[in-house]
């Protein structure tokens, strides 16, 4: 199993890493790259995300305040048509001029109704229209927050399995004519870098040869013992595969 840098994360200076030949459990840390950078730009997603946020609550208070005054007018302008019908109902009661007078009163006060029906509807338009550009604007701070935060995580780079921690070659520090030289701490690896390999070490293989006079006893799931220099004190039982 092979841990790699992530791919999309900025500056990838290791911080931390394991030993090289450390047994590991699956979830133990392998790599861990400088946060620095991503943790700034993740805090100033968030403020971008807050600030947002902050902007739909302004707007809506502003739209709740505008529209009570929007219906209070309109209920107005409403009374005024109502109490000008009134007026104008008496008509045969009063002199032809006044009459006149109270039926012009009308149709302007239905003129203003009308005019403070569209306004209230034109509001509410607007203030749809300025809800959805700030949700938008909402949605994609929450969005670059959400990358921001995998891409600080992917930062921490850990064991997907139980094994041992085999730290791999770093090229870019090893010249041409120098020795191949591991991953260390401090070192900047690129996008994507294999970084370790965890080998699954509860079972493994051997490759060994065989004496010419003893090739004739070895047959398939045949037992045997294997003895290993790294280990003198355990002897490793195996099988002919």
């Amino acid at each position: 199993l092979t841990i790699n840098a992530p791919m999309s994360s900025g500056d990838l200076r290791i911080v931390k890493l394991a030993k090289n030949g450390a047994p590991v459990r699956k979830g133990d840390l392998i790599a861990q790259f400088d946060p620095t950078m991503l943790q700034r730009t993740l805090d100033d997603r968030r403020s971008e995300l807050r600030q947002a946020e902050a902007e739909i609550d302004r707007l809506r208070g502003d739209a709740r305040i505008r529209e009570e005054q929007d219906v209070t007018d309109l209920a107005k302008a409403r009374y005024d048509v109502e109490r000008a019908k009134l007026d104008a109902s008496t008509e045969d009661l009063i002199p032809r001029v006044e009459a006149e007078k109270f039926k012009l009163s009308l149709a302007d006060a239905e003129r203003r109704y009308r005019e403070t029906e569209g306004k209230l509807e034109a509001n509410r338009r607007g203030a749809d229209a300025d809800a959805d550009s700030r949700r938008q604007k909402r949605d994609k701070a929450v969005l670059e927050v959400a990358k921001a935060e995998r891409d600080l995580a992917a930062l921490t780079l850990v064991a997907p399995a139980d094994g041992t921690v085999s730290i791999l070659e770093n090229w870019r520090a090893s010249g041409m004519y120098d020795n191949e030289r591991e991953f260390r701490e401090g070192d900047r690896a690129w996008p994507g870098a294999a970084i370790a390999e965890v080998p699954d070490l509860s079972t493994v293989e051997v490759v060994a040869s065989i004496d010419e006079a003893d090739r004739g006893r070895v047959r398939k799931d045949l037992a045997g013992t294997i003895r290993v220099d790294a280990l003198p004190d355990r002897e490793l039982t195996a099988r002919v595969h």
